[in-house]
Parts: structure tokens; sequence; C-alpha cells
């Protein structure tokens, strides 16, 4: 880690020289210019540590001694603009697991109340523990600044996230819920989620991804699509989730702002994509028909990836590609390994464009 001087010295460094030649034009004795460094000198050692090194966090729930530092110096709590919690029990029993998650989440949760000007909130907590409904609490009630939300989380049938009062938070501009359920779990209502979002008229990037285990529920976000409108929407990414088609074309006919789009494993029919419907779409993924039906509508996209993607597709999917040859930069797929001489003809196709196989997109 860079130290404290050499963070300062690098932030002074960047600055135009002509604002220090300002500065000192004012100082014509030799010490006020000393007391001018040594001023200079003492903000190292007072801002750097407090309004720098606590911006971001990023740190294991179980990082106990970080969280105590914080309630013995409530003033660096409100330094904080991100936190990233994520959690790591290693080969604990479930018994102690159980206790130290319980003991951490209190005293993060003691610690959120302090951060004031926090700005994005990232809970990553795999299959356990599942944070309890007194952090969503302490959000919405200390962090009024808090625009970002970003949650990924498996549950069980005891636990569901869909009736925790996560979903009372309000003005978000961007809002990630990755979720998995496991088997036995009853499909759950979309009341919470309908009322988070419609309270957030200002999202600008939604991502909604629902894993399903198999024979688990499939969540229906119809009255989302149906109901709200975000004039600013950039970014929508569903996955996992049941909708039908007519409400989400009205859907995309209200938000013509959107430029990226990812539609993966939500069951729905066929998309009817118009011409004009999506005249800023820049990136686009989703299975080859749809691929096929946005290329048709000309939307001016530079990115576009697909997972359903093998050999006898190359050819296809090149004469579909060709329709939007002014604007595509890059194609992305998933799928069986290509063999060479598809890959060339490919080239052949869109010389400009470069293609990537077998990569995640």
């Amino acid at each position: 880690m860079m130290s404290a001087e050499l963070v300062l010295g690098c932030v002074f460094l960047e600055l135009p020289l002509e604002i220090f030649e300002e500065i000192l034009d004012y100082l014509d004795k030799l010490r006020d210019i000393l007391s001018l460094a040594l001023t200079c000198k003492s903000f190292c050692k007072i801002l750097i540590p407090d309004h720098l090194i606590y911006r971001h966090i990023d740190a294991n729930l179980l990082h106990t001694t970080l969280w105590q530092k914080f309630a013995a110096s409530p003033s660096l709590g409100h330094r904080v603009v991100s936190l990233h919690v994520h959690h790591d029990l290693d080969n604990r029993s479930t018994l102690e697991a159980v206790q130290l998650v319980s003991e951490a989440e209190g005293m993060l949760c003691s610690v959120v109340r302090l951060m004031r000007r926090l700005e994005t909130f990232h809970w990553n907590g795999g299959r356990r523990p599942l944070l309890k409904n007194e952090i969503w609490k302490a959000l919405k009630q200390y962090c009024p600044r808090l625009r970002g939300l970003r949650v990924e989380v498996q549950t069980d049938e005891r636990n569901s996230m869909y009736s925790s009062e996560l979903f009372q938070i309000s003005n978000l501009e961007s809002f990630h819920f990755i979720h998995a359920m496991g088997r036995d779990s009853e499909i759950p209502s979309s009341r919470g989620l309908f009322a988070l979002l419609t309270a957030s008229p200002n999202l600008r990037v939604l991502e909604l991804a629902n894993f399903v285990i198999p024979g688990g529920p499939t969540p229906n976000i119809d009255d989302v699509l149906r109901d709200i409108c975000w004039p600013h929407l950039d970014t929508l990414d569903l996955q996992g989730f049941a909708f039908h088609a007519r409400p989400f074309e009205s859907f995309l006919v209200q938000h013509p702002s959107i430029t990226s789009l990812r539609i993966r494993d939500c069951h729905t029919g066929l998309i009817p994509i118009g011409i004009g419907l999506l005249p800023n779409l820049r990136k686009f993924h989703g299975h080859r028909e749809q691929v096929t039906l946005i290329c048709a509508a000309k939307c001016p996209v530079e990115i576009l990836g697909t997972v359903e993607f093998n050999v006898h597709d190359v050819m296809w999917l090149g004469s579909a590609f060709v329709t939007v040859h002014t604007t595509l930069r890059e194609v992305r797929t998933e799928g069986q390994p290509i063999k060479s001489d598809s890959f060339a003809r490919m080239a052949r196709v869109l010389p400009d464009v470069r293609i990537l196989f077998n990569t995640a997109v």
C-alpha cells in the first residue's frame, strides 16, 4: 500500500502548476512558504487516512476488528462512500458459524448507521449467511445518499428474500439482485420488488437474476414490466424470470433510452422487435432467434452476444450480422468449439468485426 505522503504527493502532481503559482504569489516571506509546506504535511497525516483509505471498503463480514475500529472512531464511518461485504466461513462448524455471523452482523449494522455518506452497498452472501432485516433498516434510515445496491444471495424454502425489508429501500439508481432459491421454495410474490422499483424513479441500471435450481420456482415480473417506467433506464439485465412477450415489448417502447439489454433463461415467447424500437441499443445478449430479430430491426448494436452458437449457426447468424455491419464491432459467443474453417468463413463475412468464440457473455 502507498504511504500517505506518497498518495498526497501524487494527488498534488496531478494538479496544474498554475494553481500553486497563484497561491505562492500571495506569499512574500520564506517563513510563510515553509508554514504552508508544513500545513500540507499535516493535511497528509489527517486527511489521507480519513478521506481516502476509508472511502471504499471491501471486507469480510467476519473482519470484526475493522467494525470495532469504526465503532471506536465514528468519524471514519462518515468517510465511507462504498461498502462491499462478503463472507468466508472456511470449515467452521454450523453452530460456530451461526454464532460468529450473528455477532458480526450486529456489529456491521451498528457501523452502517454511521455511514451517512454511503452511496453504494454490495452484499455477497453466497449460500450462507443471510443478512437479517436490521441491515436493510439501517441502510434505509441512516444512508440517505444510497443510490447503488447489489445483493447476491442463495436462500431455501425457510428464508425468502422477497419478504425481507430489503425491498423497502427507495431512490436507487442502480439495483442488482442476484438470487437463487431452493427446490421446495414457493413461487415468490413480486409485490416487494415492485415496491422498491416503483420507489426508484431515477433507476438507470437494473439487473434481476434468479438462478433456478432444477424444479425450483420461477418468479413472474409481468406487473413490473407493465406498470413501471424509468425515463433514464440505460442497462437492463434479466435472467431466470417469467414474463410474456407483449408486456415486454410495451416496456421496450416506453424505454428508448436503453443502451444495453441482456436476456437469459427467461420463460417468455419470442419478443417482437420492430424497426426503431430500440434506437439507442449498443449491446445485446440473448438467444440466437432474438439476436436475428435485433439485427433485422437494424438496431445500432456494437456488441452482440449469444450462448446458443454452434458450427451450424455460423453462416446463418453471419448473414444476420451483416445487416448491422456498419455499427457492429464485436460478437461474443458460447457453445460448441468452432472449427477453424467455420471461423474463417465468419471472418470473411465480417472482416471488421472482432469475433470471440467460447467467451463468457
